[in-house]
C-alpha cells in the first residue's frame, strides 16, 4: 500500500483517561480525553486482521422525512467518491493488495463508520475515517451514475418492491416512502449532498469505539490517543422517536410476482416493554417455531421452500414483531396459511414442548461457541451488546440460557402469536 498519497496528520494527540479491564473475555474499556468510549478486544483467530467501528445513537428514528433519500443517496454517493484531495481511483490503486474497506452506516437508530484491514493498515484506516468526517467528497461522475441508475429503475418498476412498499406503509402509518420521483433524483446536486452529509454524520459525533482483532492493546492505545482521542465529540441528545407498528384489518394479496410461485408473510404485534435481556428469548423462540413448524408443513407440502422465523424488538422500542416468510406453489399458500393459523392456536394452547427448549439451547450455545471461535463471530457479538445496551452484558447469552423457562415463553408466545396479532401478506404471480 502507497502510505504517502494520504495528507500529514497534523492535529496533536489526545489522552485515554481511564482503563477497565472487564470481567470477562479479553475487552478492555478506554475513556478517552473527549470522553468517549472505546472498547478493546485481542483476537488472533484470523491472523493479522482488526475490524474497527465507530457508531453513536441516530440513524432513520432521528431522520427529518424530507430528508431521507437526500441522506441516503448521499450516503451511497460519498462511499464511493474517497475524500477531499483523494478520488476513489488513487484510493484503490493504494489499497489493491490489501483487503480494505471503510463506509458509512445509517440504520433505524445508531449511526457512525466501519471498516475492516490488515492489522499493519490499522493507522491509515483510522487516518481515512477522519478525513471521511472532515472533509467528505461527492464525485460528479459517481453523482451522475447514481443518477442513472435511479432514473432507469424508476422506468422498470419493481413489482416486488411495490409490495414491500404496501405491507410496510399498511403496518407503520408514518413510514418512509421508499420511492422517489424523478424530479427529486435530477434535482441532487453535490453541494445539497454534502451539506446532508457533513449535517448528519460530521455533526455529530459523541462515538462508542470498536476495534477487535490481532493488534496489541500497546498500539491500540496509541492510535487511539492520534486519531480517536482529539476528535471534538458533538453531541445531539435526542430521543429515539417511537413509530409504533399496528396490525391492518384486511390481509393484503398482491398479483405480479414474476416467479410461479406465491411469497407467504404472517406477520405478529404485541407491546412489551424493552428489556436487553429478553433479545435471547426472542431469538429462542423464533428458532424453536421455525424447526417445529417447518417439521409440520413440510409433511403436508414438499414444495414449500424458505422457512424462516423472525422475532425482534427495536432498541428502546415497546414492541416486539414477529415475521413468518415461505414460498410454496400459487395454488397452495391458501391451504398453508390456514395450516399456519391452527397450528399456532395449538401452539399456544400446549405451549412449547421442553424436548424442543432443550434441543434448541443445545444448538444455540454450539452456534455461540462457533462464534466465539471466529474473529467476524466475535467483532458481531460485541458489536451487537454494546448498539443495544452500551455494555457486553449480550455478549455471553449462555448465561441467559440459564434463565429460560417454559413458562416464560408460554407467556411470550401467547401474547405475540394470539389471532388477533395476526397479519397477512401474499404476492402471487
Amino acid at each position: 500500500m502507497d502510505v504517502k498519497i494520504l495528507p500529514p496528520f497534523m492535529q496533536s494527540a489526545g489522552r485515554i483517561y481511564q482503563e477497565i479491564q472487564l470481567p470477562q473475555g479479553d475487552i478492555v474499556a478506554f475513556t478517552l480525553s473527549d470522553g468517549c468510549q472505546l472498547i478493546y478486544c485481542f483476537s488472533d483467530k484470523t491472523p493479522n486482521h482488526v475490524y474497527f467501528k465507530a457508531f453513536c445513537r441516530g440513524g432513520n428514528r432521528t431522520l427529518a422525512m424530507t430528508d431521507f433519500h437526500t441522506l441516503h443517496a448521499a450516503i451511497s454517493i460519498a462511499d464511493e467518491s474517497g475524500v477531499q484531495g483523494l478520488p476513489p481511483d488513487r484510493l484503490a490503486q493504494a489499497f489493491r493488495h490489501t483487503p480494505f474497506c471503510l463506509a458509512t452506516f445509517f440504520d433505524e437508530a445508531h449511526q457512525g463508520i466501519m471498516g475492516s484491514c490488515q492489522s499493519t493498515y490499522l493507522p491509515q484506516l483510522l487516518h481515512l475515517f477522519r478525513l471521511k468526517l472532515s472533509q467528505p467528497r461527492i464525485c460528479p461522475e459517481v453523482l451522475a451514475h447514481y443518477q442513472h441508475a435511479m432514473l432507469q429503475r424508476l422506468k422498470t418498476p419493481s413489482k416486488a418492491k411495490e409490495f414491500d412498499r404496501l405491507v410496510a406503509q399498511s403496518r407503520h402509518l408514518s413510514h418512509f416512502a421508499t420511492c422517489d420521483s424523478a424530479e427529486n433524483i435530477n434535482a441532487l446536486s453535490a453541494e445539497r449532498l454534502l451539506q446532508a452529509y457533513q449535517h448528519y454524520l460530521g455533526g455529530q459525533t459523541d462515538f462508542t469505539y470498536l476495534i477487535v482483532g490481532d493488534i496489541e492493546k500497546s498500539q491500540v492505545m496509541k492510535l487511539a490517543e492520534r486519531y480517536l482521542a482529539n476528535l471534538v465529540a458533538k453531541r445531539k441528545r435526542q430521543p429515539l422517536p417511537i413509530t409504533p407498528a399496528i396490525v391492518p384489518n384486511s390481509p393484503i394479496f398482491m398479483q405480479g410476482n414474476e416467479q410461479n410461485r406465491s411469497e407467504v408473510a404472517l406477520y405478529f404485534l404485541c407491546d412489551e416493554i424493552w428489556q436487553p435481556q429478553q433479545v435471547y428469548l426472542l431469538e429462542l423462540l423464533a428458532e424453536i417455531v421455525e424447526k417445529q413448524l417447518s417439521y409440520h408443513l413440510k409433511a403436508q407440502e414438499s414444495q414449500l421452500h424458505g422457512l424462516e422465523m423472525v422475532i425482534t424488538q427495536a432498541v428502546e422500542h415497546p414492541q416486539i414483531e414477529g415475521k413468518l416468510h415461505f414460498s410454496c406453489p400459487p395454488d397452495c399458500h391458501a391451504r398453508l396459511l390456514e395450516a399456519v393459523h391452527q397450528w399456532f392456536d395449538e401452539f399456544i394452547h400446549k405451549g412449547v414442548e421442553p424436548m424442543w427448549i432443550a434441543t434448541t439451547l443445545i444448538q444455540k450455545n454450539q452456534q455461540v461457541a462457533r462464534q466465539f471461535d471466529s474473529l467476524l463471530g466475535l467483532f458481531s457479538l460485541l458489536d451487537e451488546s454494546y448498539t443495544q445496551t452500551q455494555s457486553e452484558m449480550l455478549m455471553y447469552p449462555d448465561l441467559y440460557a440459564k434463565t429460560v423457562s417454559k413458562a416464560k415463553l408460554d407467556d411470550l408466545a401467547g401474547k405475540l402469536f394470539c389471532r388477533q396479532a395476526r397479519f397477512e401478506a401474499v404476492f402471487m404471480p
